[in-house]
């Protein structure tokens, strides 16, 4: 057999294989480079049948130096009854795989946490700008140092150590509690959507320290939704509100100002409907059906409202009880030409015309002012979550279960998967709430006895976890945000 020279290679014909020396076969192509094999058959297979060819490169990409190279070692390979094909799919699997590790060590936890709130943005969950504002300023701000290293370095030493640290300062550990639960959801997100890591370090948690907010532990008592609404009455009805700039209240004249009583309307909206603050402000008057005649042509049993979820983007028909109506027969009196177009108007609206109020803020100062104490409000502050958070959680005292408590809240819809119109998903929806709506309304003003041992404490879980009640020994989790 000839050896394999560089002169060999130029004078071979295209098309056809010419064997050298060693089991070299050479291939001559049209554009003139030859494509170089061995053939050479595993020890103890059929000697009859010719020999596999095993390709080792394509000359003058690759210098006969290296072919003679590479053959040499396809050699051994065969002789140890190994084929050279399969030799590299192994090296190319064990470099895929280290790859793959390098990728998952730099995945920083600045990196998950921006790929967690873009997995969010596809669920449309936890996507309201507060929420996220809360979370990434909660997770940069406990876990600063280690936002640019790689999240398979968190242990849960590490973490206990950061927990305790933050705990230790004054007013710091509840900070510490939710940037556990925060971190939590992130690295669940990290086991079960990418498989970065194996286990969540922040399971230790859960049997020796505990981080369920106390703050979701709190809402009104009967007692005190019935004391919030008749101090509403006597704050928005011109013939009293004028007692309370004088003794004993001593209220400032802003206090009971006409842009403060829709401030209280608002809050008190807020309790009977269950809904979040920015879905009530923005409600329009188009999308409110009070009279007869107007309910009517929708063809609904009764007045109702209707607005889109906030978190869901989903319409929501909310049936209008007695007690609601009283609102906003009010809030109708007061805006009685209704130049602007929203329910609860802003006062300064700018070049728009109209505008929706900014927020319900400035009226809880001078409520709590008036219910305190509150037996369940630890911190004795009124928010709109608190306020959420009863409307729940009376349903829930008065026998209504979680999956009822999630519909009237506004978080899953019995037609969700139905491609039906508008007016009419919110129409039908309003009618089966409204039993459930006017009996809960009827326990919150007081027309219907709640007994104090129908109330239970409310438990918290993590951010995804604490989305929707959970029953727990003794009581049931808070409801979803």
């Amino acid at each position: 057999m000839q050896p394999l020279t560089e002169s060999a290679l130029r004078r071979l014909e295209a098309g056809k294989y010419v064997g050298f020396a060693r089991g070299i076969l050479a291939r001559k192509k049209k554009d003139g480079s030859v494509t170089v094999v061995l053939q050479k058959r595993l020890p103890g297979s059929n000697a009859k049948s010719s020999p596999p060819k095993h390709r080792i490169g394509v000359w003058p990409d690759s210098s006969l130096n290296d072919i003679e190279l590479k053959a040499a070692e396809f050699r051994q390979l065969i002789d140890k009854g190994v084929l050279p094909k399969d030799q590299e799919k192994a090296l190319k699997k064990a470099q895929e795989e280290e790859h793959a590790a390098k990728v998952k060590n730099a995945v920083t936890l600045m990196h998950l946490l921006e790929q967690y709130e873009r997995s969010r943005e596809i669920a449309e969950k936890g996507i309201a700008p507060s929420t996220k504002r809360d979370r990434r300023q909660t997770i940069c701000l406990v876990f600063e140092e280690w936002l640019d290293k790689p999240i398979q370095l968190l242990t849960k030493e590490i973490l206990e150590n950061k927990f305790y640290e933050w705990s230790s300062q004054r007013g710091a550990r509840e900070q510490a509690k939710k940037a556990i639960r925060y971190l939590r959801s992130l690295l669940n997100y990290a086991i079960n959507m990418h498989e970065y890591i194996e286990k969540n370090p922040c399971d230790a948690f859960k049997s020796n320290i505990s981080t369920s907010s106390t703050q979701n532990e709190e809402f009104l008592h009967q007692r005190e939704t019935q004391e919030l609404f008749d101090w509403i009455e006597r704050l928005t009805n011109p013939g009293t509100k004028g007692a309370f700039v004088m003794e004993p209240f001593g209220f400032h004249p802003s206090e009971v100002s006409d842009r403060r009583d829709y401030m209280y309307q608002a809050v008190r909206l807020l309790l009977l409907t269950g809904l979040r603050r920015r879905e009530l402000l923005q409600l329009r008057w188009d999308n409110v059906y009070l009279d007869e005649k107007e309910w009517r042509e929708q063809n609904t049993e009764g007045p109702y409202f209707w607005i889109i979820t906030s978190k869901q983007k989903q319409p929501f028909g909310v049936p209008i009880t007695p007690a609601m109506m009283s609102s906003f027969r009010y809030l109708e009196r007061k805006n009685k030409k209704k130049k602007n177009g929203f329910v609860f108007p802003s006062p300064a609206p700018g070049e728009k015309g109209e505008a929706p109020l900014d927020n319900e803020r400035g009226a809880y100062p001078s409520l709590i002012k008036l219910i305190k104490p509150m037996k369940w409000v630890k911190k004795q502050r009124l928010t709109a979550q608190l306020l959420r958070k009863t409307f729940a959680t009376t349903a829930y005292a008065i026998g209504y279960s979680l999956d009822q408590i999630d519909l009237y809240t506004g978080h899953q819809g019995r037609f969700k998967s139905r491609k039906v119109a508008t007016h009419a998903y919110v129409t039908v929806q309003a009618d089966n709430h409204r039993l459930g709506f006017e009996k809960i309304s009827d326990a919150l003003v007081g027309l219907q006895e709640v007994p104090d041992e129908a109330y239970y404490e409310i438990l918290d879980d993590d951010e995804e976890a604490g989305e929707a009640f959970e029953v727990v020994p003794g009581g049931y989790s808070s409801v979803k945000n």
